[in-house]
């Protein structure tokens, strides 16, 4: 017996409504979840150790690693990867806190600095932070510090994965359809995260690559040393990045390739959506060049080939990593400030030697020599 229509209309009705009641009770989970920080989980604290550094990161209630801003003083946000966040060094010793003290001093009078940077982020999660961050945070200026080279690779990286990805599946629907639920199971949001921690997540990397069947062998052929630091637990594994693509810093060389130019009309598009964030609290942003490790110090650059990394004669004195973030910059209308001859001239050790942060001198170094720049930017009125 055929089932009547009727009886068709009565099944979709009720499976309408089950999913109308699924999505409801999935808004309730995302009503009752306590709130998302602005980049971490409100809190959180996490310590870090290395045979070139220690450190502890504790994260505040809006869930950004620093204090919060003091009312009555002028805002600057520094949005930023993990050399703004200050991987490797205390939080009072990141360039952003650094900066607030010479711009404290520069100005003569207080100005607060908060600390927007993460660890991974690229031009469009700059983008997102400066979303998030900006309508809580209020600030009169915006700085966005455009890591030479290494956002350019991430952003590459990124639109590799994008592109690797099936455009449909069940997961991608619920994901989309239920966001609540979803965050739920997948987020591990642990309050605290030991240094054993990890180190045991950072060994479970390692042996991964090198039991890989093409990234394993490109690992057993790096220098005896550095695989004696991967394996001891004592060197971030993000750097095998070199496997998987050894020319990560010397792609956007290039300024006139085909993927340069796509890299920098996409990083046009992501520094053109900080630019509205930025309008829509009142604040000017600006884009800033940080420099790597691999463009300024000539022993730098010889550790970060040990590492696996691809080397061009000139890269110690091109100026093209920072065109390519310039011209991504003046396409979007925003201002843009370099240091970068002037870091090149100094013979302060900036950097941990393999891990290639900048330790707390280079921190001290980019703060200062920003800082004519950016109280030029405080005195003068907005546009």
């Amino acid at each position: 017996m055929r089932p009547s229509r009727g009886h068709a209309i009565s099944v979709l009705a009720a499976l309408g409504l089950a999913l109308l009641l699924a999505a409801g009770a999935d808004a309730l989970i995302e009503w009752l979840r306590p709130p998302r920080g602005i980049l971490f989980p409100p809190q959180h604290r996490a310590t870090v150790h290395t045979s070139e550094y220690s450190f502890t990161t504790e994260v505040n209630r809006l869930g950004y690693r620093d204090d919060l801003p003091k009312p009555g003083a002028p805002i600057v946000v520094a949005i930023g990867d993990s050399f703004t966040y200050g991987w490797g060094v205390s939080g009072e010793q990141a360039w952003p806190n650094v900066l607030e003290a010479t711009l404290t001093r520069a100005m003569g009078r207080a100005v607060e600095v908060a600390n927007v940077g993460a660890p991974g982020m690229y031009p469009d999660r700059y983008a997102t932070a400066a979303e998030r961050a900006l309508p809580r945070l209020r600030p009169q200026l915006v700085l966005v510090a455009v890591h030479q080279g290494d956002d350019f690779g991430e952003a590459l990286l990124a639109e590799r994965d994008a592109g690797e990805r099936k455009p449909f599946s069940p997961r991608a629907v619920v994901r989309w359809a239920f966001p609540g639920l979803t965050s739920l199971i997948a987020r591990r949001e642990a309050l605290f995260v030991s240094a054993e921690d990890v180190r045991g997540m950072w060994l479970r990397q390692v042996e991964s690559v090198a039991a890989d069947p093409q990234l394993g062998p490109r690992f057993a052929a790096l220098p005896a040393d550095v695989q004696r630091m991967y394996r001891s637990g004592n060197l971030n594994p993000g750097l095998l990045i070199s496997l998987h693509m050894p020319d990560f810093f010397t792609i956007s060389l290039d300024l006139e390739s085909t993927v340069t130019r796509r890299l920098v009309d996409t990083a046009h598009r992501d520094f053109k959506r900080i630019r509205a964030a930025a309008a829509a609290v009142g604040a000017r942003a600006v884009i800033l060049s940080l420099p790597d490790p691999i463009y300024t110090r000539p022993h730098d650059l010889r550790r970060r080939q040990r590492l696996g990394f691809a080397t061009t004669a000139d890269m110690l004195t091109t100026d093209a990593p920072d065109e390519a973030i310039r011209r991504a910059a003046i396409a979007a209308g925003l201002p843009f400030v370099t240091i970068t001859h002037d870091f090149r001239a100094s013979v302060t050790e900036a950097f941990f030697p393999w891990d290639g942060h900048f330790n707390a001198s280079g921190h001290q170094l980019y703060a200062e020599l920003l800082t004519p720049a950016v109280a030029a930017l405080l005195r003068s009125p907005a546009q």
